[in-house]
């Protein structure tokens, strides 16, 4: 279970490398809310680099919904990331748990092969 949780916890900071990576050329920090907002050339459909836009973005930007679009996707990641981490100490706590039992009854059994 701790190595979905890594690989879980390397989701985000693959997305933070990628948007670090493409800061200036295709996107930039403005707007109401401070969130990404994707740069367009003047013809509105390619960055500005030249590089085509994906439809999903593209849609967002037409609606005017782009700082909305990732205050829900950040939202919605960090419930998943939070419930995930909950799985997991939970599991870790079952874990420990079922340990303690199987060693006290170990000790139980070697005390009646003594007797």
């Amino acid at each position: 279970m701790r190595k979905i949780y890594y690989l879980a916890c390397l989701v985000p900071v693959g997305l933070g490398v990628n948007l670090i990576t493409e800061y200036g050329t295709q996107w930039d920090l403005s707007g109401k809310f401070h969130m990404p907002t994707t740069l367009l050339a003047p013809d509105g459909k390619h960055y500005p680099d030249g590089s085509e836009i994906d439809f999903v973005t593209l849609a967002l930007v037409n609606r005017g919904i782009e700082q909305e679009a990732w205050l829900v996707a950040i939202g919605v990641l960090l419930v998943l990331f939070t419930a995930l981490t909950r799985a997991v100490v939970r599991a870790c706590r079952t874990q420990k748990a079922f340990d303690c039992e199987l060693r006290r009854i170990r000790e139980m059994n070697r005390y009646q092969q003594r007797s």
